[in-house]
């Protein structure tokens, strides 16, 4: 099996932070095993992160049975060093996943693994191209947020996925995945990684955008008054994937990305959305690639996703009325 270098962690948002902690955290714990290898956390050039960076330290607040801890982490801006890259995990907002990859590639060796767990992954997927590279893709429905910098919430256990895009060698794939399981956050192999995505993309497509609209957690989507909007934003979404079926993967019924919706929102009932979490910031949303993404393929393939693209100029619009207010 190939050996590899340490797994180096781009996007130090609260999953960032996370993912990067739980890594190095499992390669300093008894039996953390031959793929536990050093953890680097990147940032984008000119972050101001990178200031309060010296001590490299995050703190990770678990919320109920979730432990908490504090962990050392080496972080450093993307241009701070040439030193190559054969595995990155991807950890980065939609919005600035384009970027940060233009960024990060002339560190990343042929032949490299990048790990793309970003929400509206299926949209990225389309826009983000380096050549020479595997691209391995993720989900994960652990809930996190900041407190501040490298100061981040455990808010909720969840599962994490990965599925191979396009060819790698196995023993590449699992060397990754081995080492991904080393953070204690799942790494299950998921052979029909595109279904699992439009899962995933239905959920965030409903719980998004209503719960930053409303300003309610995610339990907010359970209720009763709530099951109409539900009901539009999923039949959109499942309409889409039907069209894009031939594109590859299996397709999820309609019922399918409704059951996966509640469950998602009643495991994380009590947790704040992050495009709510952004709209209270006065950040940009990834609405654009979630809702907008569905959307922009239904105009395509001339399909009705008239509610997803409603909810994209809701959302639109109080992002310009939350900025003009900071």
């Amino acid at each position: 099996m190939r050996s590899l270098g340490a797994m180096f962690v781009l996007g130090a948002g609260s999953l960032g932070c996370l993912w990067a902690a739980r890594l190095a955290r499992g390669a300093a714990l008894p039996g953390g095993g031959p793929e536990a290898r050093a953890t680097r956390l990147l940032l984008r050039p000119g972050s101001p992160k990178a200031s309060s960076s010296a001590k490299s330290e995050i703190r990770v607040t678990g919320v109920g049975d979730i432990d908490s801890f504090v962990q050392r982490v080496q972080a450093e801006e993307v241009s701070a060093s040439n030193a190559p890259i054969e595995r990155l995990l991807l950890v980065t907002k939609a919005q600035a996943a384009e970027a940060a990859m233009r960024q990060v590639a002339p560190r990343l060796q042929p032949g490299a693994v990048v790990v793309l767990l970003c929400n509206g992954a299926l949209a990225l997927q389309e826009q983000i191209g380096v050549g020479g590279i595997h691209v391995v893709l993720g989900l994960t429905t652990h809930g996190a947020w900041s407190k501040a910098d490298f100061d981040v919430v455990h808010a909720g256990w969840g599962d994490t996925r990965f599925g191979k895009v396009g060819p790698i060698p196995e023993s590449l794939y699992q060397s990754t995945l081995q080492h991904l399981e080393t953070a204690g956050l799942g790494a299950t192999d998921d052979s029909d990684i595109r279904r699992s995505l439009w899962l995933k993309l239905a959920a965030n497509a409903v719980i998004n955008p209503m719960t930053a609209l409303s300003e309610k957690p995610n339990g907010f989507i359970l209720d009763s008054a709530a099951q109409s909007q539900v009901q539009k934003v999923c039949q959109e979404v499942a309409d889409v994937a039907k069209a894009m079926q031939d594109e590859g993967g299996s397709c999820p019924s309609l019922q399918d990305m409704l059951g996966f919706v509640r469950k998602t929102a009643s495991q994380t009932a009590d947790n704040m959305s992050s495009m709510l979490q952004d709209i209270r910031a006065g950040r940009s949303t990834e609405i654009d690639f979630i809702n907008g993404w569905v959307a922009a393929k239904a105009l395509q393939y001339g399909i009705e996703a008239s509610e997803n693209a409603r909810l994209v100029a809701m959302v639109k619009q109080k992002e310009r009325m939350q900025s003009s207010h900071q």
